[in-house]
């Protein structure tokens, strides 16, 4: 660059008026880096990813669908006829054969210009100062990335000097904000202990990234080799999460939430908490949705630390085995998880199930005499209850 000291704003904002064109320029991962002044109208689309710093998501989908990342010259994104976007230039930037970002304009309308001489000179030379910026700007953000995720886990390690030396450096540094108490989040694509794929790993990525940006205070987190995590200085907003969650391309995520903690740290055990939640959320959706919180966990915070994937229908308690085994078992079984639920008051379960309640009491009837079970005895009772919960997170009620 022959000692210029050049920043990507001015190289867009050059290319800019050279082409006559609104200019955004994103990296690989498609976080806005610079965009031009605008005289014109501002489309949606282009608002959007100002105000949000990052591409949308539909936009990373047909950029992606288009081959763009692949690409060694332009590409055109045809127009949305979901979202009412027009059609755009992308513009792939690389340092030799590594892709390195993306300059993105809305499609003139006429192929004249964009196949003219003097606007491939001009690409090309704000191509050739903007490939090194940006990978400078990579190296950099690879640097302190590296630096925040060893902090990170050095919070989450078992050893209290290293904990707190962490906790130190994150506070002195401001990689996290200061606050009279921090919460864990973990978020896993199933159970948080299962082997990551490529796919699943960009996942978590995305996800943890967005939200990272999206938070109202200083956040750090991370993806670890099973599941993604982020220490937050404050309360967890449950509702913002579900909403991020309920996004295109999220629905298999699973999130779970710690108790806080007044030192950051002794973070490390609402991650523990947490870590046990995102199990719970990821083993029974039909009770927790998409996230669980350690304080919502009950019993379950024992069940799921169990061994529950090496278990099956020989290890529950007989009388829940006969009920299994009969063709009309799951109909028994629902009654009578319902009727301990609702401590054993029969109204209130033909409330529940709408059924009368002779019927429930005459499921309860067959309940005792299949199960070879007295439903009378507080300790029979709290036996089926309790197998009735793990056949449930050990996924051993349907059938086999």
């Amino acid at each position: 660059m022959g000692g210029r000291q050049l920043n990507v704003d001015d190289v867009i904002q050059n290319l800019a008026e050279q082409l006559d064109r609104s200019l955004v320029l994103y990296d690989t991962e498609l976080n806005l880096v610079a965009f031009s002044a605008h005289d014109d109208d501002i489309d949606e689309v282009r608002r959007t990813v100002i105000l949000s710093r990052r591409g949308t998501a539909r936009g990373r989908e047909m950029i992606h669908q288009a081959g763009a990342h692949r690409a060694h010259g332009a590409v055109v994104i045809p127009p949305d006829e979901k979202t009412g976007a027009p059609a755009r230039v992308i513009v792939p930037i690389r340092r030799g054969e590594r892709l390195v970002g993306y300059i993105a304009y809305i499609h003139p309308g006429t192929p004249d210009d964009e196949g003219a001489d003097w606007h491939r000179d001009a690409l090309d030379a704000a191509a050739a100062d903007l490939k090194e910026l940006l990978h400078e700007r990579e190296l950099s953000r690879k640097r302190e990335l590296a630096h925040v995720n060893e902090q990170l886990k050095g919070v989450l390690s078992g050893d209290p000097e290293t904990r707190a030396e962490a906790a130190k450096v994150l506070r002195d540094t401001r990689m996290i904000g200061a606050s009279e108490s921090y919460t864990a989040l973990v978020l896993s694509v199933g159970t948080p202990e299962g082997e990551l794929s490529i796919e699943d790993r960009l996942v978590l990525n995305d996800c943890m990234a967005d939200l990272l940006r999206k938070s109202p205070s200083k956040v750090t987190g991370t993806v670890l080799d099973t599941h993604a995590v982020a220490i937050t200085p404050r309360r967890v907003n449950q509702e913002r999460i579900a909403e991020h969650l309920g996004a295109d391309g999220l629905s298999r995520l699973r999130a779970g939430i710690g108790d806080p903690r007044a030192e950051l740290a002794d973070a490390v055990e609402s991650y523990r908490e947490a870590l046990v939640a995102a199990r719970a959320a990821a083993l029974d959706e039909a009770t927790y949705g998409p996230i669980a919180k350690w304080s919502d966990l009950g019993l379950d915070r024992l069940l799921v630390q169990l061994p529950l994937a090496s278990l099956t229908r020989r290890d529950l308690p007989p009388p829940l085995q006969r009920l299994l085994a009969v063709a009309n078992g799951p109909d028994l079984i629902t009654t009578l998880e319902c009727y301990l639920d609702n401590a054993c008051d029969a109204q209130a379960t033909a409330r529940e199930l709408m059924v009368h309640r002779s019927t429930v009491y005459y499921r309860l009837d067959r309940i005792q005499k299949i199960g070879e079970i007295d439903l009378g005895r507080g300790s029979a009772r709290r036996e089926m209850h309790t197998a009735l919960r793990v056949a449930t997170l050990a996924r051993l009620r349907g059938t086999h």
